[in-house]
């Protein structure tokens, strides 16, 4: 049985972990098998305990959860403070990975490039924390469920590579930006687009809800086994659900950055032209085109929204629209 089951889990786990299973990206190192090892570690328990292990997760200890800015509900692991412990481990685990992998190839944090970007996602935080009122200690509670913010550790990591591209964030609290991807941003506010985007995946928690889905994939995994060419619908499915959170994390990315005071009018024409690189796949694609991306944040319920924002920021009065 438990054969079995890790045969099933190599088939479908690189549709539960796009992304991270290209080694080129991490200097040679596969962060998709940090997520993997725990998936054999899951599959490891004896065969009366493993459905239940997670049906458990399915059912018992997940939670419903509003997202900030979105107000969209998901559920998640839960409980909250055994999420958020587990969130911050998988992502120092896995900056340790990538810190292995890039040896030699990350800026110091003395270096121009790392000022300047750590400089620029300390202004969407605060904007965050502003637009939330999130408190430096205790329990914050309004309409949002926003606890794993409070205190978490924001960093960034600048990777100097020829080789890598695009940005990526951390569940705990760090964002890596290689600098070929820096090269084709051409001011602060466009580097506070692309902080505020991955900002934006931590404020709703993106990967611990991909997370929550792993599990609910696990249970069907014999059936999967079991039918032919079983990874394509779950590619499908993934993929399509991976790109309704990159759109999700464009939105609040436009409200982050309003509420730090850049111009969030810039992002749309951003998206259009320089951004728009990665080879679109269609369905099987991870990200929607840049030309659609654009297309809905410039929509007026969702630009008006943020230039109000922006308006309030620099004219002195703060951010009001989300207390």
């Amino acid at each position: 049985m438990k054969k079995y089951l890790l045969l099933a889990l190599h088939k479908v786990k690189v549709q539960l972990f796009p992304g991270l299973t290209n080694a080129r990206y991490t200097g040679g190192s596969n962060i998709g098998e940090t997520y993997v090892s725990m998936w054999k570690q899951l599959l490891q328990n004896p065969k009366t305990q493993l459905f239940r292990s997670s049906v458990s997760a399915t059912l018992r200890s997940t939670r419903l959860e509003r997202i900030p800015y979105s107000e969209r509900y998901h559920w998640v692991l839960g409980p909250s403070e055994v999420s958020e412990s587990f969130e911050r481990n998988v992502g120092d685990r896995t900056l340790k990975v990538l810190k292995e992998g890039c040896k030699g190839s990350i800026l110091p944090p003395n270096n121009p490039q790392s000022i300047r970007v750590k400089s620029i996602l300390e202004e969407i935080v605060q904007g965050m924390h502003s637009g939330l009122r999130l408190p430096n200690s205790g329990r914050w509670s309004t309409r949002f469920d926003a606890q794993h913010l409070d205190g978490l550790k924001w960093e960034v990591v600048v990777v100097d590579s020829e080789d890598c591209d695009g940005t990526w964030y951390l569940t705990n609290g760090t964002i890596v930006v290689f600098t070929r991807f820096l090269e084709r941003l051409q001011s602060d506010a466009e580097v506070a687009a692309i902080l505020g985007h991955e900002v934006g995946h931590g404020v709703a928690r993106h990967a611990l809800e991909h997370l929550t889905r792993c599990f609910r994939t696990i249970a069907t995994l014999p059936l999967l086994m079991c039918i032919p060419y079983s990874e394509i619908p779950v590619a499908l499915v993934f993929n399509f659900i991976s790109r309704r959170r990159e759109m999700e994390a464009d939105y609040i990315e436009l409200m982050l950055m309003a509420s730090a005071g850049y111009d969030p009018q810039l992002v749309p024409p951003l998206y259009e032209s320089r951004l728009d690189i990665l080879p679109y796949r269609g369905i099987f694609a991870s990200h929607p085109p840049g030309h659609k991306r654009a297309k809905k944040l410039k929509e007026p319920k969702v630009m008006e929204q943020a230039v109000a924002i922006y308006r309030d920021v620099t004219s002195g009065l703060g951010v009001r629209s989300f207390i």
